[in-house]
């Protein structure tokens, strides 16, 4: 039998997108802040996260966009979460 979480806990549902042309993340990371629970996003960019109790925020993140963080206070509707691109910065190479 799988462990699913504690008998209180409350999924929040909801995807991760981004901002320019709403495409899914795939692989976001999606961490509350007070249990610690983390999750990452499907193919789809969807997620789904246990939160023992509400409100809670939630930080997402991804490789190449700027991390956010969503006040959650209910579980009842889904959220959608649109992360930004960030700006790629490369160090200087030097060859020999």
């Amino acid at each position: 039998m799988a462990w699913v979480g504690p008998a209180w806990a409350q999924t929040v549902r909801g995807a991760v997108l981004a901002e320019i042309g709403r495409t899914p993340i795939i692989n976001a990371s999606v961490i509350a802040r007070r249990s610690g629970t983390a999750v990452t996003t499907d193919r789809l960019g969807r997620f789904a996260i246990d939160l023992p109790v509400t409100p809670d925020t939630v930080v997402v993140a991804a490789i190449g966009y700027r991390p956010d963080t969503v006040l959650v206070t209910s579980t009842d509707l889904p959220i959608t979460v649109l992360l930004n691109r960030s700006p790629v910065v490369l160090s200087d190479l030097i060859a020999t």
